[in-house]
Protein backbone atom coordinates (compact mmCIF):
# COMPACT_ATOMS: atom_id res chain seq x y z
CA UNK A 1 0.00 0.00 0.00
CA UNK A 2 2.70 2.13 0.32
CA UNK A 3 3.79 2.14 -2.80
CA UNK A 4 0.59 3.28 -4.07
CA UNK A 5 0.92 6.21 -1.34
CA UNK A 6 4.28 7.26 -2.82
CA UNK A 7 2.80 6.35 -6.39
CA UNK A 8 -0.48 9.14 -6.02
CA UNK A 9 1.63 11.62 -4.28
CA UNK A 10 4.15 11.52 -7.37
CA UNK A 11 1.49 11.74 -9.47
CA UNK A 12 -0.31 14.88 -7.41
CA UNK A 13 3.38 17.29 -7.25
CA UNK A 14 4.11 16.24 -11.24
CA UNK A 15 0.31 17.24 -12.51
CA UNK A 16 0.54 20.75 -10.34
CA UNK A 17 4.24 21.32 -10.58
CA UNK A 18 3.99 23.50 -7.29
CA UNK A 19 7.00 24.85 -6.16
CA UNK A 20 7.05 25.72 -2.27
CA UNK A 21 9.08 28.41 -0.98
CA UNK A 22 11.04 27.49 2.24
CA UNK A 23 9.16 28.42 5.43
CA UNK A 24 9.20 31.63 7.05
CA UNK A 25 8.29 32.69 10.42
CA UNK A 26 4.09 33.75 10.42
CA UNK A 27 5.14 37.50 11.48
CA UNK A 28 5.24 40.62 10.37
CA UNK A 29 9.00 41.12 10.25
CA UNK A 30 8.39 37.72 8.10
CA UNK A 31 6.74 38.68 5.60
CA UNK A 32 8.14 41.87 5.30
CA UNK A 33 11.31 39.94 4.44
CA UNK A 34 9.88 37.45 2.54
CA UNK A 35 7.75 40.08 0.00
CA UNK A 36 11.10 42.19 -0.16
CA UNK A 37 11.15 40.99 -3.93
CA UNK A 38 7.53 41.29 -3.99
CA UNK A 39 7.03 37.48 -4.52
CA UNK A 40 3.90 37.48 -1.81
CA UNK A 41 1.72 39.70 -4.47
CA UNK A 42 -0.85 37.72 -6.32
CA UNK A 43 -2.17 34.28 -6.37
CA UNK A 44 -0.88 31.20 -4.69
CA UNK A 45 -1.08 28.78 -1.99
CA UNK A 46 0.38 28.51 1.19
CA UNK A 47 1.23 25.96 4.25
CA UNK A 48 1.12 26.63 7.93
CA UNK A 49 2.88 24.53 10.33
CA UNK A 50 5.33 24.66 12.72
CA UNK A 51 8.85 23.67 12.95
CA UNK A 52 8.15 20.29 14.71
CA UNK A 53 5.82 17.66 13.14
CA UNK A 54 2.57 17.19 14.60
CA UNK A 55 0.99 13.32 14.43
CA UNK A 56 -1.51 12.63 12.11
CA UNK A 57 -3.26 9.19 11.47
CA UNK A 58 -0.90 8.08 9.58
CA UNK A 59 2.67 9.69 10.09
CA UNK A 60 3.49 13.05 10.96
CA UNK A 61 3.40 16.84 9.02
CA UNK A 62 4.45 20.32 9.99
CA UNK A 63 1.66 21.37 8.38
CA UNK A 64 -1.46 22.24 9.92
CA UNK A 65 -3.33 24.62 7.55
CA UNK A 66 -3.44 24.55 3.82
CA UNK A 67 -4.33 27.91 2.51
CA UNK A 68 -5.41 29.72 -0.84
CA UNK A 69 -4.96 33.71 -1.97
CA UNK A 70 -6.73 34.05 -5.35
CA UNK A 71 -6.23 37.49 -6.00
CA UNK A 72 -5.69 38.44 -9.54
CA UNK A 73 -4.19 41.80 -8.97
CA UNK A 74 -1.39 42.82 -6.24
CA UNK A 75 -4.16 45.05 -4.31
CA UNK A 76 -6.52 42.46 -4.07
CA UNK A 77 -7.47 40.88 -0.65
CA UNK A 78 -6.61 37.39 -1.99
CA UNK A 79 -3.32 38.27 -2.51
CA UNK A 80 -0.76 36.07 -0.79
CA UNK A 81 0.60 38.77 1.50
CA UNK A 82 -2.99 39.80 2.62
CA UNK A 83 -4.14 36.26 3.32
CA UNK A 84 -0.64 35.54 5.08
CA UNK A 85 -1.24 38.89 6.87
CA UNK A 86 -4.84 38.22 8.41
CA UNK A 87 -3.28 35.14 9.74
CA UNK A 88 -1.31 37.01 12.14
CA UNK A 89 -3.95 38.62 13.93
CA UNK A 90 -6.79 36.55 13.25
CA UNK A 91 -6.19 32.98 12.14
CA UNK A 92 -7.72 30.03 12.97
CA UNK A 93 -8.34 27.80 16.22
CA UNK A 94 -4.98 26.36 16.05
CA UNK A 95 -3.05 29.27 15.33
CA UNK A 96 -4.87 31.44 18.42
CA UNK A 97 -4.60 28.04 20.59
CA UNK A 98 -0.47 28.30 20.27
CA UNK A 99 -0.26 31.99 20.78
CA UNK A 100 -2.29 31.59 23.61
CA UNK A 101 -1.00 28.85 25.24
CA UNK A 102 2.38 27.97 23.67
CA UNK A 103 3.87 31.68 22.82
CA UNK A 104 7.14 30.34 22.30
CA UNK A 105 6.10 28.20 19.25
CA UNK A 106 7.25 29.76 15.91
CA UNK A 107 4.71 29.41 13.57
CA UNK A 108 6.21 29.13 10.28
CA UNK A 109 4.45 29.63 6.46
CA UNK A 110 5.79 28.80 2.94
CA UNK A 111 4.29 29.41 -0.13
CA UNK A 112 3.80 28.40 -3.70
CA UNK A 113 2.64 31.27 -6.32
CA UNK A 114 0.67 30.23 -8.67
CA UNK A 115 0.03 32.06 -12.44
CA UNK A 116 -3.28 32.64 -11.67
CA UNK A 117 -6.49 32.39 -9.67
CA UNK A 118 -7.79 29.64 -11.10
CA UNK A 119 -4.35 27.15 -10.66
CA UNK A 120 -4.52 28.72 -7.52
CA UNK A 121 -7.47 26.78 -6.79
CA UNK A 122 -6.65 23.85 -8.57
CA UNK A 123 -3.62 24.00 -6.34
CA UNK A 124 -5.50 24.31 -3.36
CA UNK A 125 -7.85 21.29 -4.25
CA UNK A 126 -4.43 19.02 -5.16
CA UNK A 127 -2.62 20.17 -1.69
CA UNK A 128 -5.61 18.48 0.41
CA UNK A 129 -5.39 15.58 -2.02
CA UNK A 130 -1.85 15.19 -1.14
CA UNK A 131 -1.73 15.37 2.14
CA UNK A 132 -5.08 12.96 2.34
CA UNK A 133 -2.30 10.33 0.25
CA UNK A 134 0.02 10.64 3.18
CA UNK A 135 -1.67 11.45 6.26
CA UNK A 136 -5.51 9.61 5.64
CA UNK A 137 -7.20 13.16 7.40
CA UNK A 138 -7.52 16.87 6.69
CA UNK A 139 -5.01 19.28 7.98
CA UNK A 140 -5.94 19.80 11.95
CA UNK A 141 -7.14 23.78 11.48
CA UNK A 142 -8.78 22.74 7.88
CA UNK A 143 -10.81 19.73 10.05
CA UNK A 144 -13.97 18.89 8.30
CA UNK A 145 -17.29 18.14 9.39
CA UNK A 146 -17.76 18.33 13.20
CA UNK A 147 -14.89 19.56 15.14
CA UNK A 148 -12.88 17.33 17.39
CA UNK A 149 -13.96 14.24 15.02
CA UNK A 150 -12.31 12.61 11.92
CA UNK A 151 -13.72 12.20 8.98
CA UNK A 152 -15.07 8.89 8.49
CA UNK A 153 -13.51 6.20 6.87
CA UNK A 154 -16.15 5.47 4.37
CA UNK A 155 -16.61 9.42 3.71
CA UNK A 156 -12.33 9.34 3.41
CA UNK A 157 -12.25 6.50 1.48
CA UNK A 158 -15.03 7.94 -1.49
CA UNK A 159 -12.97 11.28 -1.40
CA UNK A 160 -9.71 9.90 -2.31
CA UNK A 161 -10.98 7.30 -4.27
CA UNK A 162 -12.65 10.12 -6.76
CA UNK A 163 -9.62 12.58 -6.17
CA UNK A 164 -7.15 9.56 -7.15
CA UNK A 165 -9.50 9.10 -10.11
CA UNK A 166 -9.21 12.73 -11.25
CA UNK A 167 -5.07 12.74 -10.92
CA UNK A 168 -5.02 9.41 -13.32
CA UNK A 169 -7.21 11.12 -15.66
CA UNK A 170 -5.18 13.75 -16.40
CA UNK A 171 -1.98 12.10 -16.55
CA UNK A 172 -3.57 10.18 -19.52
CA UNK A 173 -2.22 11.07 -23.08
CA UNK A 174 -4.22 13.40 -24.53
CA UNK A 175 -5.84 14.49 -21.59
CA UNK A 176 -4.39 18.01 -22.05
CA UNK A 177 -1.48 17.97 -19.71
Amino acid sequence: MSGDINNNVAIIEEVTGWEFDDWIPLTKQGLAEADSDGRLRGPGIYDIGLEVPLPQIQGESRIFYIGVAAGQKPSDKGSLLKRLDGHIGNGGAVEKWLRMHRPEQTILARIAKSESAAEAHFWERMRFRWFIEQFWQFPIQNGRGIAGHPMGERELRAHIERWRSAAYRMMEPGSGR
